[in-house]
């Protein structure tokens, strides 16, 4: 019969416990302010192309096209992960300033060496609609379309926004 007893004194004990471990995670977890995913960006004004840093320092570029389109970009080459890595407001393309490979605003492979895409990450609007959360990494694709030389003009020299990730290295 004491032992009986034990039994149900448990269960309520680690109901109770486990209640209580609940609770105190919904609480860390509603009041916690940082955003969920990786990293939070301010929106560019739209027809710009802003750098920045996920959470981890990993440099991307956002792209808000005059179309409304919005992309988050790897600012690392895929073809030489050290390439300096610069916007070109005259051709709006994203280009590795040592070795010619050209993207689009959208992280499209347009020409060079660049054996793919860029990298494009998924993010969420904010519900104010000034920033983006970051959710996650889409990955590369082989190149989506065969290398088409010049798109609008080449940048001169200083005409580069080079990714500060580059930059500082």
């Amino acid at each position: 019969m004491l032992s009986a007893m034990k039994s149900p004194m448990r269960v309520a004990i680690v109901v109770l416990a486990v209640g209580a471990v609940v609770a105190v995670a919904a609480a860390v977890v509603l009041d916690d302010p940082a955003p969920v995913g990786l990293g939070e960006l301010a929106m560019p004004p739209i027809g710009s192309t802003e750098s920045a840093f996920l959470h981890d320092g990993h440099p991307v570029f956002v792209a808000h096209d005059v179309d409304g389109t919005i992309s988050v970009i790897d600012a690392i080459s895929v073809h030489i992960a050290e390439d300096q890595m610069g916007w070109c407001p005259t051709s709006r393309t994203i280009d590795d300033i040592f070795h010619g490979s050209r993207w689009d605003a959208q992280g499209r492979y347009i020409s060079g060496p660049g054996p793919s895409d860029l990298g494009l990450y998924e993010y969420d609007l904010s519900s104010d609609g000034e920033s983006l959360v970051v959710v996650r990494h889409l990955g590369t694709s082989p190149r989506t379309q065969s290398p088409t030389g010049a798109v609008g003009p080449f940048c001169v020299d200083g005409g580069y926004e080079i990714h500060p990730y580059h930059a500082s290295s």
